[in-house]
């Protein structure tokens, strides 16, 4: 019964440290997969290519997989935290949802403007084409920092923080994921199926060939919208693993040791087989990652072996500025490389990229992501006051 009560509520405050940590290590992850982006190594060739690729190395190295895992952890966290609920507010739900995501985006929209004017930046021939195309390629105009900022979440619209690709498709979910959540609570299979059906379509119309398809943006408004469709299967998958999650944490509870230790890896190599070129044409990549995302999930609220090991002190500050290290990592990236390339070698740079992430993720925290966070739930519960005043008058 205890362990019931600790899965139904997460902590007292209704959290899950276990998965606030693994998001955060899913953060970090991503981190190291920009360092590994920038070109500052050599390609892995013989033993040393298949040591990166073929191992759990290769999660240092891959970024995509983390981004879906935070689709599903979205899917699940808000599945939970409405479950909870004694009603749906919708528009209460909605303003948090902004506050949450929206706030603090903006905010690292000024910070990259702001960096981008210290640094000026210009071309490094001897990095990669991700470094130098992706993200800073042209000056900011007016034009370019509204469309950031209306998230159009369009080719292009991105360059000031890539990473903001992931956030347009979560907050556009967001408006419609009460919805989504009572109809998969009440025809679970039905909606898998048709989330299924949906993800496999959108991605022919949008114009995937292969299953290794992985889109991002949208190329015009259809092709956006068609994308949003394609990633709402994970935040069906999350939600359907919080309808039943205490059904499928018994059974991993009742794994031995090493049945879990296999799952685990199982997992992992979910993540990592998409990434290795020889098997590219044949893994069906988002899905493989979204199936390894929904096991390390319930893995870490079914074991109470991982959920210790996750709620370590490092891992909970990690998870505690999540995403606020997501937000700010590939402005601090640039900028420390920009500056320092020419100086300094490749380990003390990428020592300082990583380092000053974390303290601007802790900053940012303190600054905009926590205020924001403040600020989602008071205009919610003000929203709701104000509901029930006028329906008692």
């Amino acid at each position: 019964m205890r362990d019931a009560v600790a899965l139904r509520g997460g902590n007292g405050t209704g959290r899950f440290a276990s998965l606030d940590a693994l998001r955060g290590i899913a953060a970090f992850l991503i981190v190291t997969f920009h360092c590994w982006k920038i070109g500052l190594f050599p390609e892995p060739a013989g033993w040393a290519w298949k040591l990166w690729y073929w191992t759990p190395l290769n999660l240092l190295i891959s970024g995509r997989p983390w981004v879906i895992l935070f689709f599903v952890l979205s899917g699940f966290v808000l599945a939970c935290s409405l479950e909870r609920a004694s009603g749906t507010d919708y528009r209460g739900f909605v303003l948090r949802r902004f506050c949450r995501i929206y706030l603090p985006f903006a905010g690292s929209i000024l910070f990259s403007l702001l960096a981008y004017a210290l640094v000026q930046p210009e071309r490094i021939p001897a990095l990669s084409r991700w470094f130098n195309e992706l993200a800073w390629s042209e000056p900011p105009d007016l034009r370019s920092v509204v469309r950031h900022l209306l998230m159009t979440g369009l080719d292009g619209d991105d360059g000031l923080n890539p990473v903001m690709w992931s956030l347009v498709y979560e907050l556009r979910v967001s408006l419609f994921f009460p919805a989504l959540f009572l109809a998969a609570y009440r025809w679970p299979r039905a909606v898998l199926a048709l989330g299924l059906l949906a993800h496999a379509g959108t991605a022919l119309l949008y114009g995937c060939r292969t299953v290794q398809c992985q889109p991002f943006r949208g190329q015009d408004g259809v092709s956006s919208v068609l994308l949003t469709v394609y990633f709402t299967l994970f935040f069906i998958i999350g939600i359907l693993l919080a309808r039943y999650r205490d059904a499928v944490a018994r059974r991993v509870r009742k794994l031995s040791v090493p049945g879990a230790a296999l799952l685990g890896l199982a997992a992992v190599q979910a993540m990592i087989l998409p990434n290795i070129p020889q098997l590219r044409l044949i893994m069906p990549a988002d899905l493989l990652f979204g199936l390894g995302s929904a096991t390390l999930i319930v893995l870490a609220v079914g074991r109470p072996g991982w959920a210790a090991a996750l709620e370590a002190r490092l891992f909970a500050w990690l998870g505690l500025v999540s995403y606020s290290l997501y937000l700010t990592h590939n402005i601090v990236l640039l900028t420390i490389v920009h500056w320092f390339h020419a100086m300094a070698s490749t380990p003390l740079l990428l020592l300082g990229v990583v380092g000053a992430s974390l303290l601007a993720a802790a900053v940012s925290y303190r600054v905009l992501e926590a205020p924001a966070m403040r600020l989602g739930r008071w205009a919610a519960v003000r929203r709701s006051a104000g509901v029930q005043m006028v329906q008692k008058a």
